[in-house]
């Protein structure tokens, strides 16, 4: 009986290392991909902010330049 015991521990005990394994593997993989997505979106949004800036300074710089080459 404490044969049996033992073993059924063992395979309870293997059941939750397992479970256990599955989930930090899976919390593991979450926190990655949160990483992953907030550099996507943070890189999306600084460029975004770079490609908006810099069109608005071609836009404000160009009629400076046009009114300094006239006279």
């Amino acid at each position: 009986m404490l044969q049996l015991n033992d073993d059924f521990n063992i395979i309870l005990s293997n059941k939750m290392m397992s479970q256990l394994i599955i989930l930090s593997m899976q919390m593991i993989v979450i926190k990655m991909l949160r990483k992953l997505f907030f550099l996507v979106i943070s890189s999306i949004f600084i460029l975004s902010i770079y490609f908006l800036m810099s069109h608005h300074h071609q836009l404000t710089i160009r009629p400076h330049c046009g009114a300094r080459s006239l006279p």
